[in-house]
């Protein structure tokens, strides 16, 4: 099942091509990024738009937020809304931002 944003929406297309066309373009995908730097390290947090839902019986859930690098490498949380997403966005950002200068 694919999904495009239109007007801030998911919407469901059909064809592939539609969605592929959509989907390549990374400025309509990304809807936060972040880098937290501590002590010479970086560490990106990224939020974006999925486009893509495989389990019919699930709810839906088109939004990602990953994190790249540092103690929480490859972390992943999925989520039911850009909103949702967003306010995760930033706990994450915090978690890092504390995390990481426990190491030190």
């Amino acid at each position: 099942m694919f999904y495009i944003l239109e007007n801030g929406e998911p919407k469901k297309v059909n064809d592939i091509s539609e969605w592929s066309r959509w989907f390549d373009d990374l400025s309509k995908r990304v809807i936060k990024q972040t880098l937290v730097s501590v002590a010479g390290k970086t560490v990106e947090i990224s939020t974006i738009f999925t486009g893509t839902h495989m389990y019919p019986s699930k709810p839906l859930m088109l939004w990602e937020t990953m994190i790249f690098g540092g103690k929480y490498d490859l972390w992943r949380e999925k989520y039911s809304s850009e909103e949702e997403a967003l306010l995760k966005h930033e706990d994450l950002c915090v978690m890092v931002l504390k995390n990481e200068e426990l190491e030190l």
